[in-house]
């Protein structure tokens, strides 16, 4: 037997015996659990009051509410781990046409962004720690577990039922919050009713549903992957999603009737003009109705954007009537003289604008794209 054989052979010995006896264990991949959890981007360069933040839904979907300089948008869809990355799969978005977005795993704690969006840009990191900002870009991070939550909004005798006191049909939609965490949600639609089943949990003055037993839709069609509802008190929430029957911004109650002084104007909410062939979303029109009576109009002059700011009210006949005390940016441009702009409904949360501005005219649409 040559020399060279007679090298091998030990080796050949030496990991055999390693196979039998089981050698050194391989080093075990660490598992992360981030479903639930809601990450917080630490910085943010529009001076917003809420940072752009992700929320890992139990069921495999997200929500990222990501913050730009004209507000905010949301993307929605499902997510997966692989090692230590996170990608979102996007399957619907307010601004752009991103398909994926992709997070590096630092601990259970903290995220750090890795694909330019937006608003929040590759390498940003976000962490489970709530930013408190005063709107002023001066941001004071409290210690993870000590943001103010709703105190007051508690389960009671095993359960806390809620009516939608909006009819769209004949019996009013319900859902009953159970305190095992699983709740039932009956939407009534026409004669008929949908039940929606799972968990729910808070977050700050906000209920967040998941791990939904059944699939189910909006009026348009479309799947409903995310389900909210803002905490007013412990009697009174708001719908925050569209479904078949209940809208976003319908109130339920406990008494199934609506609180003196309380409406559907209880959120923020903004109306996206319908696509315009040509224009990027970023750039469509919208009206921004705040729950102080005071509006926004951004408007597209084709040369860039301009404001119509004032005060709005509804009307008993269904009008939304913008008064503008301040349309100074219009000046020189189609609409500038403009001091009302009135609006009816279209349908239950799409607005038909009754007045000819600039590149928006009367009779185009907006639909609601945002509430909070």
């Amino acid at each position: 037997m040559s020399g060279k054989w007679k090298r091998i052979i030990p080796v050949l010995t030496s990991l055999f015996m390693i196979a039998c006896t089981g050698g050194n264990e391989p080093e075990q991949k660490e598992t992360w659990d981030l479903a639930g959890k809601t990450f917080y981007n630490t910085v943010d360069e529009y001076d917003n009051l809420d940072h752009a933040r992700v929320w890992f839904g139990k069921d495999g979907s997200f929500v990222l509410t990501d913050d730009f300089y004209d507000g905010y948008y949301e993307m929605s869809g499902t997510w997966s781990i692989s090692e230590n990355v996170i990608t979102l799969n996007v399957e619907k978005t307010g601004v752009g046409n991103y398909e994926k977005v992709l997070f590096e795993i630092q601990d259970e704690d903290t995220i750090v962004l890795k694909t330019m969006i937006a608003g929040s840009k590759s390498d940003d990191v976000f962490t489970t720690t709530k930013p408190v900002t005063d709107g002023s870009g001066k941001t004071n991070n409290e210690p993870h577990g000590t943001v103010e939550w709703k105190k007051d909004f508690t389960i009671t005798d095993g359960h806390n039922k809620y009516y939608n006191t909006t009819s769209h049909g004949l019996d009013p939609s319900y859902i009953d919050l159970y305190d095992d965490g699983s709740f039932l949600f009956v939407d009534v639609v026409g004669m008929g009713a949908e039940q929606i089943v799972g968990t729910y949990g808070q977050e700050g003055d906000v209920l967040m549903f998941s791990n939904f037993t059944n699939k189910f839709y909006d009026w348009n069609g479309e799947e409903v992957y995310n389900m909210e509802m803002r905490i007013i008190d412990n009697d009174t929430l708001v719908l925050m999603v569209d479904l078949q029957g209940s809208m976003t911004g319908d109130v339920f109650t406990t008494s199934g009737e609506l609180p003196e002084g309380l409406d559907t104007w209880t959120v923020h909410k903004i109306f996206t003009h319908t696509p315009i062939e040509g224009t990027p979303e970023a750039f469509l029109p919208t009206l921004e109705l705040n729950k102080d009576g005071t509006f926004v109009f951004t408007e597209n002059v084709y040369a860039g954007m301009a404001h119509y700011r004032g005060t709005w009210t509804e009307t008993a006949g269904g009008y939304i009537v913008c008064d503008a005390t301040d349309n100074k940016e219009l000046q020189g441009f189609a609409g500038q003289g403009v001091e009302t702009i009135i609006f009816e409904y279209a349908e239950p949360n799409t607005l038909m604008l009754n007045t000819d501005l600039c590149m928006s005219l009367k009779g185009d649409t907006f639909n609601l794209s945002i509430v909070e």
